[in-house]
C-alpha cells in the first residue's frame, strides 16, 4: 500500500519491477517498488530479496538423502515435506512441536493428542476461557516430565493423548514445551 499526505491512497501507482520470481526454479530474485504522488514526487524505492528454493535442494543442505524426503529425519513429530513448508529445521526436533497438537471434540470431551514426545524436557498443557488468557488466566491441568516421558514405551510417545471435559463451555488450549 502506497499514501500521500494530499493525494491520499495512491496504492493503484506503484510500480513493480526487477526480476521476474520462477518459483519452479531456485535462486535469489530481487524486486522493487516505485511510486510517485501526482506532483511528480518519487518515494524512496524499496527492494526485497524473494530466495526460492527447492525441496531437494533444501534437503542437501541439511545432509539429508532425498529418499527421506517423506520421513521424520528429527523425529519430532513431522514430514521432512512439512518442515520444508513450515520453514522449520529438519534436524531439530523441538520447532516441531507447535504444528503438531491435534484436538478432537466428541460429546462434550476434548481429547487433546500431543505430538510425538521427546524426552528432552516437560510438556505442560494449559486451559483457559478466554483466548488470551487476561480475563481468566491460563491454568495448567497436566504437566508431563521428561522422566516420564523416559518411562513410557515408543507407542505411548507416539499416540498420548488426555481427555478434559469441556463443560459446556468453550475453551482453548496450549501447549507449551521446556527443554531441560
Amino acid at each position: 500500500t502506497a499514501s500521500d499526505d494530499v493525494d491520499g491512497d495512491i496504492s493503484g501507482s506503484v510500480v513493480t519491477g526487477g526480476d521476474a520470481v520462477d518459483p519452479a526454479t531456485a535462486g535469489s530474485y530481487l524486486i522493487t517498488y516505485d511510486v510517485s504522488d501526482a506532483a511528480g514526487n518519487a518515494a524512496v524505492q524499496i527492494t526485497r530479496e524473494v530466495i526460492v528454493e527447492n525441496f531437494a535442494d533444501w534437503l542437501a543442505s541439511y545432509e539429508i538423502p532425498f529418499g527421506d524426503s517423506g520421513n521424520d529425519y528429527d523425529n519430532g513429530g513431522l514430514a521432512n515435506w512439512f518442515e520444508y513448508y513450515l520453514g522449520l529445521d529438519p534436524t531439530e526436533p523441538l520447532d516441531d512441536l507447535g504444528f503438531a497438537v491435534r484436538l478432537e471434540l466428541k460429546e462434550g470431551v476434548m481429547r487433546v493428542h500431543f505430538p510425538n514426545l521427546v524426552s528432552t524436557g516437560s510438556y505442560h498443557l494449559e486451559t483457559s476461557s478466554e483466548l488470551d488468557g487476561t480475563l481468566n488466566p491460563w491454568s495448567r491441568v497436566l504437566t508431563l516430565t521428561g522422566a516420564q516421558i523416559e518411562a513410557m514405551d515408543k507407542a505411548a510417545r507416539s499416540s498420548f493423548y488426555v481427555e478434559i471435559s469441556m463443560g459446556g463451555t468453550t475453551g482453548f488450549y496450549r501447549l507449551l514445551f521446556e527443554p531441560n
